[in-house]
C-alpha cells in the first residue's frame, strides 16, 4: 500500500502493509473475527492491489529500455554478493515488478528515483530503476555496460548517463487515480 515515510512515497509494501483502517473496516462488519483471519483479508487485500498496480504499469511504458542497477547480498558465503546492471528493453513500467521475493517493497525514493528492496530465503536484493539519458556519450553507456561490475567502477558517472523515472512512475498511477497529486493512495 502506498505511504509516504522518510522522504519516500511506497508504490506497494508487503514488508509492512499498514492498512489500519482497513483492519478497522473489517472490525466493524466483523466484530468477531479472529486476529488470524483479520490479517488473512488485508494481506489478501494488499496483494490484490499488487495485481492492480502492475496492471496499470504495464500499461505505462517510458518509450526507450529501463536500465536497471542490482545489488543483491547473499546471507553466507555459498550465495555470493553480486552488483550488475540489466535491461528491459520494452521501456514497460509493469516490468520493474517482480514476484520473485518473500518480501519486497517499491517506492520513488527522496530522490524522486524508482526503486525496490526485496529479501528472499537467500539474501537481500536492492534496485534502482533508470532510463538513458539521450545526450550521454556513447564511450560513457559502454562503460556502463562494461566496467560496472569492477571495484574501481566511478559512481559519479552514473548522473550523465542515466534519468530517473519516478515520476513516470506516478504519472502512470495518477492518471490510473490510484494517487492523487502528492502520491497518497486513493483507495477502493
Amino acid at each position: 500500500m502506498n505511504n509516504t515515510t522518510n522522504n519516500k512515497k511506497i508504490i506497494w509494501t508487503s514488508i509492512n502493509p499498514g492498512l489500519l483502517c482497513a483492519k478497522e473496516m473489517v472490525k466493524q462488519e466483523t466484530p468477531n473475527i479472529s486476529k488470524e483471519e483479520l490479517n488473512a483479508i488485508v494481506l489478501a487485500f494488499n496483494f490484490r492491489y499488487f495485481e492492480k498496480v502492475k496492471k496499470m504499469l504495464d500499461k505505462a511504458s517510458i518509450g526507450k529500455p529501463i536500465i536497471v542497477i542490482t545489488k543483491y547480498e547473499g546471507i553466507n558465503e555459498s550465495v555470493g554478493d553480486y552488483t550488475r546492471v540489466t535491461v528491459i528493453d520494452s521501456g514497460n513500467l509493469g516490468g520493474c515488478l517482480d514476484t520473485d521475493y518473500d518480501l519486497a517493497e517499491w517506492y520513488i525514493d527522496e530522490n524522486g528515483d524508482f526503486c525496490s528492496y526485496g529479501v528472499d530465503r537467500l539474501g537481500v536484493r536492492t534496485e534502482q530503476y533508470f532510463a538513458l539519458n539521450e545526450e550521454a556519450p556513447l564511450s560513457m553507456i559502454q562503460h556502463l555496460f562494461a566496467d560496472f561490475d569492477d571495484e574501481d567502477f566511478d559512481y559519479e558517472v552514473l548522473d550523465e548517463i542515466l534519468d530517473s523515472i519516478g515520476d513516470d512512475v506516478l504519472s502512470a498511477l495518477r492518471n490510473n487515480r490510484c494517487f492523487d497529486c502528492r502520491g497518497a493512495y486513493n483507495g477502493e
